[in-house]
């Protein structure tokens, strides 16, 4: 076996020495020039080798048969006593070999070089990057019978993976681990990030299919190359970002569609964040007028400058037009939902009084009360009632929100609201039952203010047991706050988390002082 490995290196490498100049040349310059430019972050280390790593393989995998492409005894190499696919799985194994050792290289550089990161997860997600890039290009060097055009292909497809924003195609991705190094609250907004080794195996599965179709193309080898035969490897090359980029569009639209009402911040902020990777590719239209209409015109961010910003929702005197015109008309559309919750959110910002406001949300839960956001067009019609002080109406909506199809976050929204309203006009016992609920369904941030809400209606109603039951819960819920605000790497709302810390901070004294002065009048 070693002879078998050092006769193959030596044919790969035969007029080709320049092939590990280069790899071992620019995976250590990137190395030296990321720990002199740039500041330690965790996903770095691994983000250099899921970029670099797998363009190296490509480059080297691509020449895996070049002496057979330059030489032309395909024929030959078929008819060795040898099985072909044995010769190629072997140069392959050198040329991969040398990659990983170059990953696992640059990997130790940056722990002794910049500060100790878990190595294992990130050269265990080189393997497939580098595996399937490889045969990528091995396969389309041997369709074209020419490495560069193989290589091509791979950085072709390796350039997908470059535009700012999330990831065009979150499942064929190269860098999917990287990616993943986020906080919580980036896993909550953009979803797929939470993806790191679901698209490694997706890549090993595709990695097995080009292996077959290699085999099988390389007794080709053994005849002319017919024009039909490039024919077909140039429409391949053509065909593979288009449905990189499809496949991308198709599973961010469905997962849109399946999760409407539930994204964060709401459904158009976050389909136009998804989809703004795709820069001047206008993929929004390949899924209908309606949906088309709903997204609007996305800022070209490969052209960003610097520290610009798209705007969140397209908000434009044309956008408002083309939603407000299919809201009117009432387009039958599975979009048509969306695309009543988006407008009654843009004309309401120009809204004059709230019975406007409240008329625009209206549509919503009329034409799709059992939608995806008629919970929350009702907490928003709830909203503008209790800003105008009429409290029953308020009641009502939050009651319709809570028989509507709700989300916790709608669910937290309303049942604070009854809360307030009935602990105001002096209904406690109710109040009691909406804060309970309220703290069931709140999050980590809220889920305390639930609590000192509960714990001062049972202090007015002088049930001490049960008001002390809710001092110890809401000094757990308080533990749970400080801990996910606190958390390695969480991003925080600076404003808001703030003034959470200051009304955490004096609640706790307060309940700690309830439960002792409790524990001595049991005694």
């Amino acid at each position: 076996m070693i002879r078998l490995l050092r006769y193959n290196f030596r044919a790969l490498m035969y007029g080709n020495w320049w092939l590990i100049v280069f790899p071992v040349a620019a995976s250590q310059l990137v190395v030296f020039w990321n720990l002199v430019t740039l500041r330690f972050e965790e996903w770095l280390p691994a983000h250099a080798v899921e970029t670099v790593s797998p363009l190296l393989a490509a480059f080297l995998c691509a020449h895996v048969l070049s002496a057979e492409y330059r030489s032309g005894v395909g024929a030959i190499l078929a008819s060795k006593p040898v099985h072909i696919g044995k010769i190629v799985a072997v140069r392959m194994s050198v040329a991969l070999g040398l990659v990983w050792a170059l990953a696992c290289l640059s990997l130790v550089a940056f722990y002794y070089g910049w500060q100790p990161y878990p190595m294992a997860p990130a050269a265990v997600a080189v393997v497939p990057s580098t595996l399937f890039a490889g045969l990528l290009a091995l396969t389309f060097a041997t369709m074209f019978r020419n490495p560069w055009a193989g290589f091509a292909t791979a950085v072709l497809w390796w350039s997908m993976d470059r535009p700012p924003g999330p990831l065009i195609n979150p499942f064929l991705s190269l860098r999917s681990y990287s990616a993943s190094i986020v906080p919580d609250t980036v896993h909550q907004t953009a979803v797929f990030t939470q993806y790191a080794w679901q698209p490694k195996l997706v890549l090993l599965v595709l990695s097995v299919a080009l292996y077959l179709q290699h085999r099988r193309l390389v007794f080709s080898l053994g005849s002319g190359h017919t024009t039909r035969l490039r024919r077909r490897a140039v429409v391949w090359t053509l065909l593979l970002p288009v449905l990189y980029a499809l496949s991308g569009a198709t599973i961010k639209v469905g997962y849109l569609y399946t999760h409407r009402g539930r994204l964060l911040p709401d459904d158009t902020a976050w389909i136009r964040t998804q989809l703004s990777s795709f820069g001047p590719i206008p993929v929004a239209r390949l899924f209908g007028s309606p949906f088309s209409a709903y997204v609007g015109d996305i800022a070209n961010t490969w052209r960003l400058a610097a520290g610009d910003e798209a705007d969140v929702y397209g908000d434009t005197v044309r956008h408002r037009n083309e939603v407000a015109e299919l809201v009117r008309r009432g387009a039958s559309s599975v979009w048509g939902s969306n695309l009543a919750e988006l407008h009654a959110r843009l004309a309401g910002q120009t809204a004059q009084t709230p019975e406007d406001r409240i008329k625009l949300y209206r549509i919503v839960v009329d034409k799709y009360p059992r939608g995806p956001h008629a919970s929350a067009a009702y907490v928003r019609i709830a909203r503008e009632y209790a800003d105008m002080k009429q409290y029953s109406e308020a009641m009502a909506a939050c009651e319709s929100a809570l028989k509507a199809v709700y989300t916790p976050r709608t669910a937290s929204d309303a049942l604070r609201m009854q809360t307030v309203i009935r602990r105001d006009e002096g209904d406690l016992e109710s109040a009691a039952v909406s804060a309970r609920r309220w703290m069931r369904v709140a999050d980590d941030r809220l889920r305390f203010k639930a609590g000192e809400v509960l714990f001062d209606i049972l202090q007015k109603l002088g049930r001490n047991r049960q008001a002390a039951q809710a001092a110890r819960a809401t000094l757990a819920a308080i533990a749970a706050f400080e801990a996910a605000i606190h958390r390695p790497g969480e991003v925080r709302a600076a404003g808001r988390d703030a003034i959470l810390e200051r009304d955490a901070a004096s609640l706790r004294p307060r309940l700690e002082a309830y439960l002792r002065d409790s524990a001595r009048a049991n005694h």
